[in-house]
């Protein structure tokens, strides 16, 4: 809850300000395709990242006026991470990319030459 949701609305609420003066401001909400209650660990995350999303809709909804500001939400997909590990015990963790492969997609969408604007953006599509 303090990383999926209470991080990002103080960030928002603390950087708006930022963003809207910016010739390129840019939000991008990192979220996964977790959707729907999971009888695993993943039932909380799912919830914290369905707050997460609607966060960003939201955003992006208050700054449509703003030509300058660009808000997207970023899926980089199923990762080698311990809590997959944990929630998916029979899958092969080799099969999966690392975390660190994510940072493509996030600088794609940082740029100021990205036009993308209320995306749901997959890890592989932003890169």
């Amino acid at each position: 809850m303090a990383v999926n949701v209470t991080a990002n609305w103080r960030l928002i609420r603390s950087l708006d300000p930022l963003l809207r003066r910016s010739d390129a401001g840019r939000a991008i909400f990192v979220t996964s395709g977790a959707r729907a209650p999971h009888p695993s660990l993943l039932g909380r995350l799912c919830r914290e990242q369905g707050r997460a999303r609607h966060d960003g809709q939201r955003l992006r909804r208050r700054s449509a006026r703003i030509p300058s500001v660009r808000v997207n939400l970023y899926n980089p997909g199923p990762m080698r991470t311990g809590m997959r590990k944990q929630a998916f015990p029979g899958e092969k963790p080799e099969s999966l990319p690392t975390p660190e492969r994510a940072h493509r997609g996030l600088i794609r969408l940082a740029l100021p030459s990205c036009t993308l604007n209320g995306e749901w953006v997959a890890g592989d599509a932003a890169s």
